[in-house]
């Protein structure tokens, strides 16, 4: 009888001896092996053993389907670590299927038989055994909701270096039984044609801006037209028939083309067919930009976009999504502050309902938009049909209402802000009054200040100071921070002159924020939180949540000190930051580098501060305004913006 071939699926050239003969594979190198040739369709059952010859760091064995992407690299994802497979690492001892993971109460060692054996009838199950015994921790490790089974699965092993085992499936003798006598030997289905369905499975995953079919027949079918705005071309496919969104790599989408404007509100819906983690939806301004590339972040992570993840562990956000649930987002652009409103399965009750407020940049309007987990099915109502469930109340209309707006003319609206906004705004505060935030270090556009509700954002890595409001020696000042949103990086604190203006061209490395240049101070209480002063770093075991309003008071008597309050509490691991500021005998000024996806709002002492300064000898920093320095302070902003864009 002849036995099927086994292939490597994945490492490099080199990284596995297989020997199709015996059915032995000996791994070097980062290594997973694959029978596609015998696919075990759906509605059949099939098993096959594994013995253990060799261990090295990883032996991971089980099922896959054609979504277990094929790699000529080392270093790839593991059976079980990519949605559509499931295995079980018996040396590590934990369970992996559709990307996550679990614990696995069972070592293999040499000389152990494995069983592998696979239900796919109705949802599907996948069972392991160890020889011969399928009770506990073995038997059932997998079952329910198994993606991409109505496919077909076929064996799969992923192994180390030093890492050699013996497949049989079913050319000879079993050594133990499969669970019953229903279960076939996988090399009873040997002969599947894997290669046609594989190019077909890769052909179907080409979607959006670089194929142009889709977006294409969507514009003549007359409904709202999904593009694929961050991914790669092979991240997600649009079946245009049924209307399912499947996900391979985390994709965002977006509907452009039906931006709701500002005074209006908008609502569309999202069924999930089926989800690992099905990600982030909500709505995004043309701020956001498109990238054609894999990439790790997706809607919420970067200004001019909102989202709500259906996790279930977002502390703000508990509620999980689920495979049949229906996801109503709407959008409020008409009320004094605008807003976005979620509801699951028609309950806008907590905790659904109102989900953001007062946000930042709407008046070009919002698109729907959506960043989705690879695994993930799904389809959207943008109002081609009925929808499932009403939305907040009637004045909210179908996203599809909409249709034809002139996005690419409002981002083009919105590039011209982004690099305008600045200088702007500088002479909006100059005019008020006001303390006057200037980029300090960064190019054109990586950040900007919204005139009216004080917020800043970033696109790029970007330094905003307040140069005008020097604070002397033997003074002491204060300032308030109010998080808007924490996605990104912050230093916030206060520099000395030493910390010098630059463009995006002349920033080094090493002096890019606040804290990492000498002569500044910056502590960051976002993502990986950290202080800097003088070029050292230190711990700082503090994560700000948005809305927290962060308190920099600096005592420039003696040998200078900065300290921190969040929420008007200065106990550890809040208050004294640093107990010396050399070089701030010459004075310092306020601030801050941000990193793309933090969000802010600054109080200088302009109104009222949301908690008391560490006492009250701590001035508003406002009231160090000098007109002479806001006047150089100006012409060098002036001189800069000459040369840039010149």
């Amino acid at each position: 009888m002849s036995k099927p071939e086994m292939v490597r699926w994945c490492g490099s050239r080199g990284a596995c001896d297989i020997d199709n003969e015996s059915g032995t594979v000996k791994s070097f190198h980062n290594s997973t092996v694959a029978l596609p040739s015998c696919l075990v369709p759906y509605g059949k059952k099939a098993y096959f053993e594994m013995e253990v010859v060799s261990r090295g760091k990883t032996i991971q064995a089980g099922w896959a389907t054609l979504a277990l992407e094929r790699s000529g690299h080392d270093e790839h994802s593991m059976v079980g670590m990519h949605y559509g497979s499931w295995g079980v690492d018996g040396v590590g001892q934990m369970t992996h299927g559709d990307g996550k993971e679990g614990p696995y109460d069972c070592g293999w060692t040499e000389g152990d038989v494995v069983g592998l054996a696979v239900d796919l009838v109705g949802n599907g199950a996948i069972y392991f055994s160890l020889n011969g015994k399928w009770d506990e921790p073995n038997g059932v490790l997998f079952s329910g909701d198994l993606y991409g089974i109505e496919k077909g699965v076929f064996p799969v092993c992923s192994c180390c270096e030093g890492s050699k085992v013996v497949f049989n499936f079913g050319a000879s003798p079993f050594k133990f039984s499969a669970p019953d006598a229903s279960f076939k030997p996988v090399h009873d289905f040997k002969g599947h044609d894997w290669e046609t369905p594989w190019n077909d499975y890769n052909q179907t995953k080409n979607f959006g801006l670089i194929n142009m079919e889709v977006p294409t027949r969507q514009q003549e079918s007359g409904g709202a037209v999904i593009q694929r705005w961050i991914g790669s071309a092979n991240s997600c496919a649009l079946d245009l028939d049924s209307h399912v969104l499947s996900t391979y790599k985390y994709a965002t989408i977006a509907v452009p083309t039906c931006t709701v404007p500002f005074g209006s509100k908008g609502y569309y819906e999202i069924e999930i067919l089926q989800c690992v983690d099905f990600g982030v939806a909500g709505w995004a301004g043309p701020g956001l930009e498109q990238a054609s590339e894999d990439a790790h972040y997706g809607l919420g992570d970067v200004p001019a976009s909102w989202g709500i993840t259906g996790t279930g562990e977002d502390p703000e956000y508990p509620c999980r999504w689920k495979k049949g649930d229906v996801i109503g987002m709407a959008v409020d652009l008409a009320g004094a502050k605008q807003s976005i409103h979620i509801s699951v399965n028609g309950s806008f009750s907590a905790p659904n309902g109102q989900a953001l407020q007062d946000m930042f940049d709407t008046d070009l309007g919002l698109f729907p938009a959506a960043s989705v987990c690879a695994g993930s099915k799904c389809v959207f109502n943008f109002g081609e049909r009925a929808f499932k469930f009403t939305p907040p109340d009637a004045s909210f209309e179908a996203v599809l209402k909409f249709k034809g707006t002139d996005w690419e003319a409002s981002v083009a609206k919105f590039n011209d802000r982004k690099a305008k906004a600045v200088d702007r705004v500088e002479r909006a505060q100059q005019q008020q009054g006001g303390a006057v935030v200037r980029r300090w270090i960064g190019g054109v556009g990586s950040c900007s200040v919204d005139q009216d509700s004080g917020a800043v954002a970033t696109y790029e890595l970007a330094t905003v100071a307040v140069p005008g409001c020097l604070v002397p020696a033997g003074a002491k000042a204060y300032y308030e921070v109010e998080v808007l949103y924490d996605k990104g990086i912050v230093f916030a604190g206060y520099a000395t002159e030493g910390l010098a203006r630059r463009g995006e061209a002349e920033a080094e490395e090493d002096d890019l924020y606040v804290g990492s240049a000498p002569g500044s101070w910056g502590v960051n209480g976002a993502m990986d939180p950290a202080k800097w002063g003088d070029g050292e770093a230190g711990e700082y075991p503090c994560q700000w949540a948005k809305r927290d309003i962060v308190g920099l008071a600096v005592d420039l008597s003696g040998k200078g000190s900065l300290h921190v309050t969040v929420n008007g509490k200065a106990d550890a691991p809040n208050g004294l930051m640093f107990s010396e500021l050399p070089g701030a005998d010459k004075g310092v000024f306020p601030a801050c580098s941000l990193f793309p996806g933090f969000l802010c709002r600054f109080n200088f002492g302009e109104t009222p501060f949301k908690f008391a300064p560490p006492t009250a000898d701590f001035k508003p920093v406002v009231s160090f305004k000098d007109k002479e320095r806001e006047a150089a302070a100006q012409a060098a902003d002036d001189a800069r913006a000459a040369v840039e864009t010149a």
